[in-house]
């Protein structure tokens, strides 16, 4: 069973999306500028005084050029070639030993492609985003990354929360586990370096430690939990 499923580009999909990265919250101290968007600082000021059907219009007149549909078609078949059956189940039964835990039929979910260089995920659609603007060999660190966040929200958040983890330390945690990206049981999977957040690097260091004395999830989501409450703010 093919568990992720890459969509065709979705123009209505895609500009909710550039919407709520450009208008709405943006994690770790990430900035909206020209390093993240392809919007300039001015387009996106000005864009931000127009009612919201004026935005979507503006927004979808960078979406249908018939040269970035082909480009993204071309990258959507290329990752979807890359990202193999044989690659989606290892990567799926590296993160069951690692999580500890078990996937059902339900456990399936659907990546769309963003003109934006930003990658969010929607846990209740189950689905996330890949930007066009990386290389589809680095798509495969965005995808291994985003299913992590996903599968640890749905099988995690609930625990973290009830050991008194806020949202936030909760965000943080959520962000700093995928350090196991770069241990050995990624090898085959994940190409680049997965560096995350800079806010993030003492905090990934120290779980890479904890997990190397004994790779046991349990305790070590016990240390992580400890350490996200008494280094991140409520």
């Amino acid at each position: 069973m093919k568990r992720l499923i890459f969509k065709k580009y979705d123009t209505e999909i895609d500009t909710s999306n550039i919407k709520e990265r450009l208008f709405g919250k943006v994690n770790f101290g990430q900035k909206i500028n020209n390093n993240i968007y392809p919007f300039t600082l001015d387009f996106i000021k000005k864009l931000k005084l127009q009612p919201p059907k004026k935005q979507d219009k503006i927004i979808r007149k960078f979406l249908v050029s018939k040269q970035l549909q082909i480009i993204l078609e071309n990258q959507r078949k290329l990752t979807n070639k890359l990202w193999s059956r044989k690659l989606e189940s290892e990567y799926f039964n590296s993160t069951k030993k690692f999580l500890n835990i078990t996937l059902d039929e339900k456990d399936c979910f659907k990546a769309y492609f963003t003109y934006i260089l930003l990658c969010a995920y929607y846990v209740d659609k189950k689905y996330f985003f890949i930007s066009a603007w990386n290389s589809p060999l680095y798509h495969i660190n965005i995808i291994a990354h985003e299913l992590l966040h996903l599968l640890f929200i749905k099988n995690y958040k609930k625990y973290c929360i009830n050991q008194g983890l806020t949202e936030n330390q909760f965000e943080n945690l959520k962000e700093a586990l995928t350090f196991i990206l770069n241990e050995k049981e990624y090898k085959k999977i994940v190409i680049v370096r997965d560096n995350g957040y800079p806010d993030h690097k003492k905090f990934r260091q120290f779980l890479s430690k904890q997990w190397n004395k004994k790779r046991n999830f349990s305790e070590l989501l016990a240390y992580g939990c400890e350490y996200s409450k008494k280094h991140f703010s409520k």
